[in-house]
């Protein structure tokens, strides 16, 4: 399900810096993020939303959090299904899934000395999607995918995106690093006919 796999893909962010192995990763901007949510999602109300039990909770871009990141839909909430390539068999029925998807970045109390510091923070987020091995996830999908489409690391904009007009003001400072990478995400799902 995309929850399991949104849930793998945060794991796997919140443990890049502590990733070893055969890869050089790029420069350490000194970032530790202290959560990862996903699969939140954006009301056009009350603005970017994730479910706890019964409940929704807010969950964009507040300050308060300090470095924190969030995995949401860029659409309203879409899966596209799309024919296999190839089938393999009649008692099997294949589908390729594909999500639009955003993780969205707030790093605070850093030192932004020089203005590289937004794309180091990018570059960092980048090359943890783009290393994302899943030959650990345990999920039945197969065949998963993350293809990055777009990178925004104006502070403003970002900012701007992700709020809702009217939406209960939060706590921001705009001398924090605001960053959102757009993403697709596809993987196949097999259901057997019994």
């Amino acid at each position: 399900m995309i929850t399991d796999i949104t849930g793998y893909i945060k794991d796997w962010v919140l443990g890049w810096a502590d990733l070893e192995g055969d890869c050089l990763i790029t420069e350490d901007p000194g970032v530790v993020y202290k959560e990862g949510l996903h699969l939140a999602y954006k009301d056009p109300i009350k603005g970017i939303l994730v479910k706890t039990s019964e409940e929704f909770e807010y969950s964009g871009i507040d300050d308060r959090k300090g470095n924190f990141f969030y995995i949401r839909h860029v659409d309203d909430e879409q899966l596209t299904y799309n024919p296999p390539e190839n089938r393999f068999s009649s008692c099997l029925k294949n589908v390729q899934i594909v999500a639009n998807l955003r993780l969205v970045s707030t790093v605070s109390n850093i030192p932004q000395l020089n203005g590289t510091e937004r794309y180091q923070i990018e570059e960092y987020l980048r090359n943890a999607l783009l290393g994302i091995n899943f030959k650990d996830y345990t999920g039945i999908e197969t065949n998963i995918e993350v293809e990055l489409t777009l990178s925004r690391v104006n502070s403003p904009q970002v900012l701007l995106e992700e709020r809702v007009e009217g939406s209960t003001k939060r706590g921001v400072e705009l001398r924090n690093i605001f960053t959102a990478i757009d993403f697709v995400l596809r993987y196949n799902f097999n259901n057997e006919n019994k």
